[in-house]
């Protein structure tokens, strides 16, 4: 079996998609150590661990999550632990998650270990849209230097050059089945909003709560912790029908989803890759059949139309409350939402996909 070593640039609280591929590589029999950021210094006392059979280990090397290019001093710090970590160590193969994830890895490799890129976004975006010619040009670049590619969606795909097609491989980012914990779901007066995930766009959440905030006719639970998440706590506070529990284990998702009436999944429709992918929580809410509510014009609006189980809603306060207003004067079109998920609520499961994993690691 392989010795397969990771790149991570967050402190693995734990990241659910670099949780499930580790799982799964050490079921099949693979060593896995996983070489993480520690950013906001959180896991000082947790900087050597086993969890699962795999190694976790941490550089506490603090900065500021979300400040761009600020963090670019302690980015060369993690890339310099990474170095004297793996230039020298024995290993198969050096997995390395994200664009920033994946400069550490080349940099940081020794000289026979094969690079795979673990895509999970889009990346000519955001606050990268503005130098895209350049982030297109590193990201050809890591990707001539790898073995594999791992991708998400084909948005991914159309920049990638022909000599390099082969090395795709699909991985989207589905829930485990395991996690899926069967409940008798009704509608109860109150509706119950829920957002479970990483908490970084604040303007949804902004949204939401000038749209419900105070409105006894719904409950807003807000699950996870992320960049904005002290600033949405703070922003709670001024409602009474609003919970932000903060930071979860991944196996209590499946009792967030079964006390939730809808999934509040809305995000800036004006970032390309949240108009192209399709959340993680998106496909939880299919398993745990609960109706979503996402943003227009996007890849999960196309998909709440063709199996009807949501609504692509306007990114506005104003088309946040209609939306919910009306679901919750109309509990008809929840419970057909919720009849037409159960038809599809097996067909995204992490465990049918994963074993793509197995077209990259052979031994």
């Amino acid at each position: 079996m392989a010795q397969i070593n990771m790149i991570l640039t967050n402190g693995f609280d734990p990241d659910s998609r670099v949780y499930k591929e580790a799982k799964y590589l050490v079921e099949q029999g693979h060593k896995v150590e996983i070489h993480c950021w520690d950013r906001e210094l959180r896991y000082l006392n947790e900087q050597d661990v086993m969890m699962e059979g795999f190694r976790i280990i941490r550089y506490g090397i603090g900065t500021q999550p979300g400040s761009g290019f600020k963090q670019l001093p302690a980015f060369f710090k993690f890339i310099k632990k990474c170095r004297t970590a793996l230039k020298s160590a024995e290993y198969d193969y050096l997995h390395c998650h994200d664009l920033d994830g994946m400069l550490v890895g080349y940099f940081a490799k020794n000289k026979t270990a094969k690079l795979v890129f673990d895509m999970h976004e889009y990346y000519e975006n955001g606050k990268l849209e503005k130098i895209y010619v350049f982030v297109r040009a590193v990201i050809r670049f890591l990707q001539n230097k790898s073995y594999k590619i791992i991708y998400v969606n084909e948005t991914q795909t159309k920049e990638v050059r022909q000599k390099n097609i082969d090395k795709l491989v699909y991985l989207p980012n589905y829930p485990e089945k395991e996690i899926f914990k069967p409940a008798e779901k009704t509608f109860p007066e109150v509706l119950r909003v829920t957002y479970t995930g990483y908490v970084r766009d604040y303007g949804a959440f902004s949204m939401l709560l000038a749209a419900v905030g105070n409105d006894p006719r719904f409950h807003i639970a807000i699950n996870g912790i992320g960049g904005c998440y002290e600033q949405v706590k703070l922003d709670a506070e001024q409602y009474n029908n609003v919970e932000v529990t903060g930071e979860f284990d991944y196996n209590d998702i499946a009792d967030f989803y079964n006390c939730s009436d809808i999934t509040f999944c809305l995000y800036n429709n004006k970032d390309k890759n949240h108009n192209t992918c399709i959340a993680i929580k998106f496909y939880e809410s299919i398993l745990f059949l609960t109706p979503i509510l996402v943003a227009k014009e996007t890849a999960m609006e196309e998909m709440c139309i063709k199996y009807k189980i949501g609504q692509g809603i306007d990114s506005s306060v104003e088309g946040v409350r209609e939306a919910l207003e009306y679901l919750y004067d109309n509990r008809e079109v929840l419970e057909s939402y919720k009849e037409n998920m159960r038809k599809i609520q097996f067909d995204f499961s992490w465990e049918a996909i994963v074993t793509k994993l197995d077209d990259i690691y052979r031994v």
